[in-house]
């Protein structure tokens, strides 16, 4: 359905995302199987944007969303939430399954070779890592910290992960 899908990368839009997360928490919560929520956030996206055009940085984003797709597993699903910003939907992946494809992801992003106009741009992405049920009880909740996680890894530098702690200790890698 039109409704549930992102035009620019034909991903499921934030709406969608909803959707199918609170399918999979209600699953989850029946099969009582974690289920990872990953936000990923590319870097000073505003500025390609801003320099290149908006043509450049739509092509950014497509080629982004491509290298995120190529990482799912099967029953997994991947989001345009907003205007740089995925989620990753990982049904039966606990933290530590999480912690292990979080920096995967920063890398697949990093590694992504983009020309604007003969500059080789370099990109970067902050990832948030929650799980349920161990962060969060509901669908919204889980989002909430998956955002929460997010801004802490751009808060510790950018270009790397970070999972949601209720306390402050945190995870991050580069």
């Amino acid at each position: 359905e039109a409704a549930e899908h992102d035009a620019l990368t034909g991903l499921l839009n934030r709406r969608g995302l909803h959707h199918a997360l609170g399918t999979a928490v209600a699953e989850g919560g029946r099969a009582s199987g974690p289920l990872a929520l990953l936000f990923i956030d590319l870097d000073d996206f505003k500025y390609t944007n801003d320099t290149f055009g908006h043509g450049v940085g739509d092509d950014v984003l497509r080629r982004v969303a491509k290298a995120l797709a190529a990482q799912l597993q099967p029953g997994e699903c991947l989001a345009r939430i907003g205007g740089d910003e995925f989620a990753l939907l990982c049904p039966g992946r606990d933290a530590a399954a999480a912690a292990r494809l979080a920096p995967r992801l920063v890398q697949v992003v990093a590694r992504l070779p983009v020309n604007a106009r003969g500059h080789e741009l370099r990109l970067g992405c902050s990832v948030g890592v929650a799980v349920f049920p161990d962060d969060a009880p509901s669908a919204d909740a889980l989002m909430v910290c998956a955002d929460l996680a997010m801004y802490d890894a751009k808060r510790m530098g950018k270009n790397g992960w970070a999972a949601y702690r209720h306390d402050a200790e945190r995870t991050h890698s580069e």
